[in-house]
């Protein structure tokens, strides 16, 4: 039996189970209450999960020896994993009575009562675990989690600190002081404790998705895309890592990568932020039918959300269904009676004449969503004011015109100045879109460029050559005021060439497509006040629009 036992021992502690538990059973047979091979059969089948068998050899080991704390610590953690607390609690508190210093006991009576949520108890016992064993590692974590629990953030970092001194390769301790330092905002520190929990434990759900969120706060998209990515690699169904990938590319412009993600969370997680993000996704890509259906959903569930009636009213309006959108921007309305972007397109829909110009945020907003597809969609769509207004503008320079100073007014992504860049010695770019400007910049055209409205921002200019405003006056409706800072940036002779819109109710009138059409009377009439000379002014066709063209006039006046 001796033999048998020793053999099993050896092997049970190498890892071979199946060999250790046939040598346990040989030497029951020739020992059959022998409570040490009782106790390690019990033991194995733990090891095995198998924790009912693990009860039973546990229990024929008590009935021969009642008195062994080592048995009834045992049967505690037995009884623990079967669910059954209190008896377990019975167990260890019979251990303590046998062995009141038993540091082991204590650690899995704390192990007990926090898995009950009584957590003054747990505290208790941990902490006297570490009393009695100083350097008690599984201790001082678990002592760490629950001053986490009681928000006693520094006194669970030191606890941590000591896990770690004792056990240099605790990777969940590393993992747990880097998440309380990211929630101190201590973000190096955590970076450095999460790669080494990563180096320790492997890939971990818990250290990817931390240093996604760190590195998404520090703007680093492509390494918090690289942690996140890890995330669904171990995980695919992470509710939070789906989330934040489709955010991150949608903060990027860039709704096809967003997609995905978020069609996937709409298969687990069927909430108002997933549809209102598939719907923002839709529009941006201009899948109208698609968007209006995702942020329907988003009203069944916040039938009140503002943005969610607003971008149903954009997509109707898109649609020129104006009496759907009438009725999302009258709701729009009803939850922002403020809000002047409202306002404004209620008017145009509603053709009540009351405008005099487009609000700044709006046209702001605009063209901040339209940049990505700005230059694409002006191509579909036939786009003819920029080689208009160069054509015009060349044969009125002749030879002269090849050194001008230029301001373009309302300049977008560049479609005017690039054809223009030829004759400039400088030209300038102004534009109340930040995403705009971005693109155009990224062309090199513009010796500078500038953010801000053209009436706050043509005061600045003085000895200009050359204004242009292609399509952009479309958002004014009265231009005196325009007109008269241009007159004032131009040098004498200077030339101030634009399109717009073209109607015959004069003076202007705000369209449906809450765009402004002026008359060519008053145009001439406006530019006459302000002491400008016509050189040029004939209708054109501007853009497509569904199967026809949109008529517009071109201008080209010099300064007296």
């Amino acid at each position: 039996m001796n033999d048998s036992y020793s053999t099993a021992l050896h092997e049970h502690q190498l890892g071979n189970l199946d060999l250790a538990e046939e040598l346990y059973h040989l030497a029951l047979k020739g020992d059959p209450k022998n409570c040490e091979v009782l106790h390690l059969l019990g033991i194995l089948r733990s090891q095995r999960q198998d924790y009912l068998n693990a009860h039973y050899f546990i229990e024929r080991a008590l009935v021969i020896d009642q008195d062994s704390a080592t048995l009834h610590n045992s049967m505690g953690n037995v009884l623990q994993k079967l669910g059954q607390h209190e008896r377990a609690i019975s167990h260890y508190a019979t251990a303590l009575n046998l062995e009141p210093n038993n540091a082991s006991v204590h650690n899995n009576l704390g192990n007990i009562f926090y898995q009950l949520d009584k957590i003054s108890e747990a505290k208790k016992h941990y902490s006297e675990a570490i009393r009695l064993r100083p350097g008690y590692v599984d201790a001082y974590y678990n002592l760490s989690l629950v001053l986490i629990k009681q928000d006693l953030a520094s006194e669970a970092m030191g606890h941590l600190e000591s896990v770690i001194n004792l056990s240099p390769q605790h990777g969940l301790a590393h993992s747990n002081l880097a998440y309380l330092l990211q929630l101190q905002g201590d973000y190096d520190r955590a970076m450095q404790y999460y790669q080494r929990a990563l180096d320790i434990l492997g890939d971990s759900v818990l250290s990817h998705h931390n240093l996604g969120v760190i590195f998404t706060k520090r703007g680093k998209n492509d390494e918090a895309i690289y942690h996140f990515k890890k995330v669904l690699d171990l995980q695919p169904d992470h509710l939070e890592a789906l989330h934040n990938l489709g955010s991150i590319f949608l903060l990027q412009r860039k709704p096809k990568e967003a997609l995905p993600f978020f069609l996937q969370l709409a298969q687990i997680s069927k909430d108002f932020d997933t549809y209102y993000n598939l719907g923002v996704i839709y529009l941006d890509m201009a899948l109208f039918e698609e968007a209006a259906g995702y942020f329907n959903k988003s009203l069944k569930i916040s039938p009140n959300d503002f943005s969610t009636n607003l971008n149903l009213g954009a997509i109707y309006l898109q649609l020129r269904d104006f009496v759907q959108a009438e009725h999302y921007y009258l709701k729009s309305s009803h939850l922002q009676p403020d809000n002047e972007e409202v306002r404004y397109i209620l008017a145009a829909i509603q053709q009540n004449g009351s405008s005099q110009k487009a609000p700044l945020i709006y046209v702001q907003h605009l063209f901040d969503q339209y940049a990505p597809y700005f230059d694409k969609h002006l191509k579909i769509l036939d786009h003819q004011a920029p080689q208009v207004l160069f054509d015009a503008v060349c044969k009125e320079l002749g030879e002269e015109g090849q050194s001008l100073m230029i301001l373009d007014l309302g300049c977008g992504t560049g479609l005017a100045g690039d054809k223009f860049k030829s004759i400039s010695k400088t030209i300038v770019g102004i534009d109340i879109s930040e995403g705009m400007l971005d693109k155009a910049r990224n062309k090199g055209i513009y010796t500078d460029l500038k953010l801000g409205s053209i009436e706050d921002l043509l005061p600045m200019f003085s000895n200009v050559g050359l204004i242009l405003a292609a399509d952009s006056l479309v958002y004014f409706g009265d231009l005196e005021s325009v007109f008269a800072k241009c007159r004032h940036a131009l040098d004498f002779g200077g030339i101030f060439a634009f399109t717009i819109e073209s109607t015959d109710l004069y003076p202007f009138v705000l369209q449906r497509s809450a765009r402004f059409a002026h008359s060519d009377k008053y145009i001439k009439e406006i530019a006459m006040l302000n002491d400008f000379i016509l050189l040029q002014s004939s209708s054109i066709h501007l853009r497509k629009q569904d199967d026809s063209y949109i008529d517009g006039y071109l201008f080209v006046l010099r300064r007296g």
